[in-house]
């Protein structure tokens, strides 16, 4: 299904639900977390603390990101895949911070995931096992307090029901970041 048919309220759903990209970026931080090492293709910058720092290519495509999974993971289930975070930057196509958050299962339909990082707390829309925030500006807001914070908490609910909680270290965030920003050429 192409993305421009998705069922999403924003053109940034649509442009965040690009199976390609998705796929690639899921692909790769897999393949990164699980090699602890940079496969073909892909430049590893380096792990800072909880987070590892990446970039790569795809033809004539840059794509740098960091990527971190959860130091705990509470909920009542039997099989569940592996949950992570990702905040990308395409530079050739202009797009910074790009925050997903895969969760190792599909959500709820029509569900939202809730991250919460201090005493701040942000609402995100989900497809299939992803999760997204509404907007550039919101991806923003999201990574900058990543970048201050300590520790940051992702709750979502399966599609079978179970409430599953998140929570990932932030030791190292601001470091990784700097590395893919100056690696992308992001300011």
């Amino acid at each position: 299904m192409a993305a421009d048919t998705l069922p999403c309220p924003t053109l940034r759903c649509k442009v965040a639900l690009m199976p390609r990209f998705r796929a690639i970026l899921c692909g790769l931080a897999a393949l990164l977390m699980a090699a602890g090492a940079a496969a073909a293709g892909q430049e590893m910058l380096g792990k800072f603390e909880a987070w590892d720092a990446v970039t790569t290519t795809e033809g004539k495509n840059k794509l740098c990101y960091v990527a971190g999974l959860p130091k705990k993971s509470d909920g009542k289930y039997d099989k569940r895949g592996e949950a992570s975070v990702l905040i990308a930057h395409w530079p050739g196509q202009k797009r910074f911070n790009v925050l997903t958050i895969n969760a190792g299962y599909e959500y709820k339909k029509d569900s939202t995931v809730t991250v919460r990082i201090g005493s701040h707390s942000f609402t995100l829309f989900t497809k299939g096992d992803s999760a997204w925030t509404e907007s550039p500006a919101a991806d923003n807001t999201v990574v900058g307090y990543m970048k201050a914070g300590e520790v940051m908490t992702v709750t979502g609910q399966s599609s079978r029901g179970t409430q599953t909680v998140d929570f990932y270290d932030l030791s190292g965030m601001t470091a990784a970041m700097g590395a893919i920003d100056k690696a992308c050429g992001a300011k």
